[in-house]
């Protein structure tokens, strides 16, 4: 059984099984998850987040909101990841499918739950000096239980005081602003709220002036 050794800083070694721990691959690294704790190794060394991007992000101390924690090295003391509290949830993209809500029972009351709990989360991240700036709908959990608790995830790529954002979605992003500010993420905000209550993004569907194509150039032009 193959396994990897590694040091989570200031909290020691850690033997992660490759047949046992291993979750997925992404775009920039492997995840692997013990317990209540997820470790997320980037296969590239040089694509890991600034450590002082992860202090900053500290102030997001919030239950639902799954933040970096603690720095992982390996056995030549370099950086190679860090963990994340593990939580257990849906992809917010299935409450746009109404077949999946019939079947699980969620109302639109309970979506109006949920839209609220994301509400509070962005102002309190706001509150700390942050962004979020990718707010598409593959950046949330919810819990799989009521589904009215919404986990925000990929918070490694938010925006922080010293550190810009690193990555942004078109469709979700408002193609009018200059800089990204609380209002850009209210703008996502509104899409992903839209496709919860309606199940289409507000610029899609179809239009006389429009092909099904041009959703793009439908939100550059304001036409919902």
């Amino acid at each position: 059984m193959a396994t990897i050794k590694i040091f989570v800083r200031g909290k020691g070694k850690v033997l992660l099984s490759e047949e046992q721990d291993y979750v997925a691959d992404g775009g920039e690294g492997r995840i692997y998850a013990q317990g209540k704790i997820v470790y997320k190794i980037y296969l590239n060394r040089s694509q890991m987040i600034p450590e002082a991007k992860i202090a900053e992000l500290a102030v997001l101390d919030r239950f639902n909101i799954i933040r970096p924690q603690d720095v992982i090295l390996n056995e030549k003391n370099e950086v190679i990841g860090f963990t994340m509290a593990r939580v257990d949830g849906t992809e917010l993209c299935r409450l746009f499918n109404t077949v999946f809500l019939q079947s699980n029972n969620i109302t639109p009351e309970l979506l109006l739950k949920l839209v609220e709990q994301m509400q509070e989360t962005i102002q309190f991240i706001h509150a700390q000096g942050c962004l979020i700036v990718d707010g598409n709908e593959m950046n949330y959990l919810v819990d799989g239980g009521a589904y009215t608790t919404p986990f925000f995830i990929d918070v490694n790529s938010y925006q922080t005081p010293h550190f810009p954002a690193t990555a942004i979605t078109p469709i979700f992003s408002d193609p009018h602003a200059k800089v990204f500010s609380p209002l850009t993420d209210w703008f996502s905000f509104g899409i992903v709220a839209c496709k919860l209550f309606v199940g289409i993004h507000p610029y899609k569907g179809t239009h006389p002036r429009y092909s099904k194509k041009d959703f793009l150039k439908r939100m550059q032009d304001n036409v919902s």
